[in-house]
């Protein structure tokens, strides 16, 4: 089973899991079948997706590129992930509530800077490039909330890919510390600060219930030599997320498909051209931009 392969099931599973939220009994409860049903398929997105992540910063050539088109991708992601999911844009339009609303939390402000001079100091090694660029918008824009004409167009919940950079940041963190090229309080500075980001943004991004989202990409990647134990990790994962966190026995046995699935991963890419490369990319804002327009559509009607 190639790259190409696990990635297009987990847009299949995603796909399918998004419009059961949206448009089941927990949203709209427009659908003719159990959309509780339907929704364990989608438990299968997210373990593949970061076992794809950690693969992918595996094997890739430009680490750096690799990270940018991530920041750049969650930043298209967050307006339509807002309109599609935050919970008040499926709510009727309460008397009295004001058509816009704009909140800003200037504490990103401060940590913004300070993820970009971190990633700039110790990743770019005190060069400037669009990568540091895109991660610095992406520390940035969890500070602003945005209502438009009573629609919540930036909301206080953080799309998947939030989850993924801020992964792909851990692994450049342990990726440095291994290089043992640094002073002791530089390593100190590079642990609190990604510490600090995992605190402060995991939490409210998709699949942060206790970091856990963070805490698989991490799990995935110390276990990357051995296949079997990345399967066991997924699988471990999914109960103690879904059973001892969350309470739902069934979504935790889901998540045995995806730890089974890998096992059947030949190392292979797979159909490889620039539109299978750019495919998760392009699937993953439009879909959802699709799906949110969709759901405004329906509360104003």
């Amino acid at each position: 089973m190639s790259t190409f392969v696990l990635k297009l099931i987990a847009l299949i599973a995603m796909l399918i899991d998004h419009v059961a939220y949206v448009f089941g009994w927990e949203g709209w409860d427009l659908l003719l079948v159990n959309s509780s049903t339907i929704r364990y398929i989608g438990r299968l997105s997210f373990p593949i997706f970061a076992f794809c992540i950690v693969n992918g910063w595996k094997y890739t050539q430009n680490k750096e590129r690799y990270f940018s088109n991530l920041c750049i991708c969650a930043l298209l992601s967050q307006i339509p992930f807002s309109m599609a999911f935050y919970m008040p844009n499926r709510m009727a339009i309460q008397s009295g509530s004001q058509p816009i609303t704009f909140i800003f939390n200037p504490i990103c402000i401060v940590l913004a800077l300070v993820c970009g001079v971190t990633y700039w100091y110790f990743v770019l090694r005190r060069k400037t490039s669009k990568s540091l660029v895109a991660f610095i918008a992406v520390c940035l824009l969890p500070a602003v909330y945005l209502k438009i004409n009573y629609v919540w167009i930036l909301s206080d919940s953080l799309n998947v890919l939030y989850t993924f950079v801020f992964g792909i940041a851990g692994l450049f963190v342990i990726d440095s510390i291994k290089s043992k090229s640094f002073r002791w309080w530089e390593y100190i500075w590079l642990i609190s600060v990604f510490i600090l980001v995992a605190v402060v943004y995991c939490p409210i991004a998709d699949y942060g219930n206790y970091m856990m989202g963070l805490l698989l990409i991490m799990a995935l990647y110390a276990t990357q030599k051995w296949r079997v134990l990345q399967s066991m990790s997924i699988a471990i994962w999914g109960c103690i997320l879904y059973g001892f966190i969350i309470g739902n026995w069934y979504n935790a046995l889901a998540t045995l498909a995806p730890a089974v699935l890998i096992l059947f991963y030949n190392q292979k890419p797979g159909l490889k051209n620039k539109f299978s490369k750019q495919l998760f990319y392009v699937f993953y804002p439009v879909h959802l931009m699709i799906i949110g327009l969709a759901n405004i559509y329906l509360r104003f009607i």
